[in-house]
């Protein structure tokens, strides 16, 4: 979301002028009749009714709703929406995304037309707002959430909001703005047990004229546990082969379906968000390696990316402060799989989510690891070989060897080695992440570089003083974890350059062009943009991708 154009007003400053009829958007499908109630999201029921039975009091303002995707949280907000509407009729009812709601306030003063929308906004007694945490960063829109907050509570207008994550989870969220979330009532829609999910399956077949054997829908219950869409999604997916396909629904034909689901999904995450509010980029952690690097950079708050793990492991993920979905396709554009060699169930699972990937039409990019030398021959002779397996499901393969960090300095301990692999890692993504979702990079230029490029390498630096062009550029190249013959015979270079107060001039430019050609070789074609951001002062920014080498990716 933008922050740029005019100032953002205060809503409450604006009085009302005439009242809008109000469109709810809310789906007449979903009603607490046919919500199934189980342990797992009784609590969240019965606060959901209280609060829709008890509107006046205005008891619990804000209601605070928080789940998983597939949880049920659509289907109990609009089920509450609908109660609204019938019991108070003359009361208006206004169901969105809390991303949407955000931008469209925006575009309206952007737009010259903001007193239209704050008397819009004053014409709802009751704001519906789903996933709140699409705003995590986001400065202006988390402002005018705020601020229509404080306005509907003055007024003892009724707030429920919705998230996949507690609130303690929500990172890059303005304080003020979590504290009023924690003024009402927070429920937590958990996930759904195996009472609730059977109860599920039942209530789906009633609507069908199909049969299925009680062991098979016990089976899909027992092994289904990831959310309600992978449950809905498999018992549509058998009733679709019985009636267009006229099979048999036997239960090995139904454990090979959910191991296709399972092969794709996981029995821990499952690879779908709501496409209003997911980046354009993700990052996926595989393994243990893998898992630590994504959770040092959520640590290290990289922003304009999701992320997510995949572990065998339990342990591994558990505790971890990441969002455990993600979606290939549809809006995406950039998978960043990142693991460690010489496991063989990294290898297997990330070469079967990058070949997802590839065929959702992302830019699919390996960071893979080859591990030290003491943690075993075979298995540092194994990641060389998983290498050359893996190399053809990726656009393009960054490989990093650990052991060249003990080259750097033998004095490294063993935490402080991979601390620093662990750092390395994420500048590179911060990097990707930088350079991809630039609004002056057009994404066919982005395919041409990265588009199956093979091996590559990312490096970036800052630079102030007389020659700070020149500084910044050789520091950007000086990678000795990645390569040690820097961007020499480079087939494609993404160039991004970023001034602060002082900006970049024509002099620096060409300084920084002829660099750059006379490194990679003058066959080398250099795609360059330049931007300014004010936080950098007097500095430059520099930012380089280079692939389409000729030499081995090991």
């Amino acid at each position: 979301m933008s922050n740029s154009g005019k100032k953002i007003h205060k809503p409450i400053e604006t009085f009302i002028t005439r009242k809008f009829k109000i469109e709810s958007q809310l789906n007449e499908k979903y009603s607490f009749d046919n919500f199934i109630v189980g342990d797992s999201n009784q609590s969240a029921l019965l606060s959901g009714i209280f609060v829709t039975t008890n509107l006046v009091e205005k008891l619990f303002n804000p209601l605070f709703i928080f789940g998983g995707m597939g949880s049920g949280k659509t289907h109990l907000v609009h089920a509450m929406g609908n109660v609204i509407k019938e019991r108070y009729p003359e009361k208006s009812v206004l169901y969105t995304s809390s991303e949407i709601f955000a931008q469209q306030y925006i575009d309206s003063v952007n737009n010259n037309n903001r007193d239209k929308f704050v008397n819009w906004l004053q014409s709802i007694d009751i704001l519906i707002l789903e996933d709140i945490q699409c705003l995590s960063g986001q400065t202006t829109g988390q402002e005018v959430i705020l601020e229509v907050f404080n306005n509907f509570c003055q007024k003892g207008k009724q707030i429920i909001i919705t998230a996949d994550r507690p609130l303690i989870d929500m990172l890059d969220i303005n304080p003020q703005l979590l504290s009023r979330f924690t003024g009402g009532l927070t429920v937590e829609l958990q996930q759904l047990d195996y009472v609730t999910r059977m109860a599920v399956l039942k209530n789906l077949l009633l609507s069908t004229n199909v049969e299925i054997p009680e062991e098979i829908i016990d089976y899909i219950a027992r092994n289904i546990k990831s959310n309600l869409k992978d449950l809905k999604g498999c018992l549509h997916y058998l009733l679709t082969e019985v009636k267009l396909n006229k099979k048999e629904i036997t239960l090995e034909f139904t454990k090979n379906v959910i191991r296709k689901i399972n092969s794709i999904a996981g029995s821990d995450f499952a690879m779908e968000v709501p496409q209003d509010c997911t980046n354009k980029i993700k990052v996926i952690g595989m393994g243990t390696a893998g898992c630590n690097s994504v959770n040092y950079m959520i640590q290290q708050e990289i922003k304009g990316a999701d992320f997510m793990v995949c572990s065998n492991d339990a342990k591994v993920i558990e505790n971890k402060r990441i969002k455990d979905k993600t979606q290939l396709g549809n809006g995406t554009k950039m998978v960043v799989i990142i693991a460690e060699m010489g496991g063989a169930t990294e290898t297997e699972t990330a070469s079967i989510i990058a070949h997802l990937a590839k065929e959702r039409d992302n830019i699919t990019i390996g960071i893979v690891s080859i591990p030290l030398l003491s943690e075993g021959k075979l298995n540092y002779e194994k990641a060389h070989s998983e290498i050359k397996k893996m190399r053809k499901q990726f656009d393009s393969l960054i490989v990093i060897d650990n052991n060249k960090s003990n080259h750097l300095n033998e004095n490294l301990n063993f935490e402080s080695a991979f601390q620093r692999i662990n750092g390395t890692i994420t500048n590179i993504v911060k990097d990707m992440v930088a350079m991809v979702s630039h609004p002056r990079f057009e994404l066919k230029n982005i395919t041409t570089v990265l588009g199956n490029s093979g091996c590559a390498l990312v490096g970036s630096s800052v630079a102030s003083g007389e020659n700070r062009a020149k500084n910044a550029i050789e520091s950007a190249l000086f990678s000795p974890l990645l390569k040690e013959d820097k961007i020499a015979n480079a087939k494609y270079v993404l160039l991004l350059v970023t001034s602060g107060t002082i900006a970049t001039t024509i002099d620096e430019v060409g300084e920084i062009n002829d660099y750059i050609q006379s490194e990679a070789g003058y066959e080398a074609n250099i795609i360059m943009s330049v931007s300014e951001n004010i936080n950098l002062g007097e500095s430059i920014a520099i930012t380089i991708i280079a692939t389409g080498f000729n030499t081995s990716i090991e």
